[in-house]
């Protein structure tokens, strides 16, 4: 393959891979606020399960950006060969 049609292929691969981790981010984001309000509103729901919720929701987060550390780090290795 030609040089130029890989390294086309490897920015619409990120292109793609960054466009879909974005529209994740934000269905989280939003369905996290959803999920905060409905918790706040409902009163049978003790303390301790709110404090789950917000360990889970930072767990998420935590999670998402090792994810995206993992991606970008490799993508720095393989240019600086």
């Amino acid at each position: 393959m030609d040089q130029n049609m890989i390294l086309r292929q490897l920015q619409i691969n990120k292109m793609a891979f960054s466009n879909t981790f974005n529209s994740l981010t934000i269905i989280q984001e939003q369905m996290e606020r959803m999920i905060r309000m409905y918790v706040a509103q409902v009163p049978v729901i003790p303390v301790e399960g709110k404090k789950v919720f917000m360990d889970w929701a930072n767990t998420c987060k935590k999670v998402q950006q090792m994810s995206l550390d993992i991606y970008f780090h490799g993508d720095e290795d393989d240019q600086s060969h």
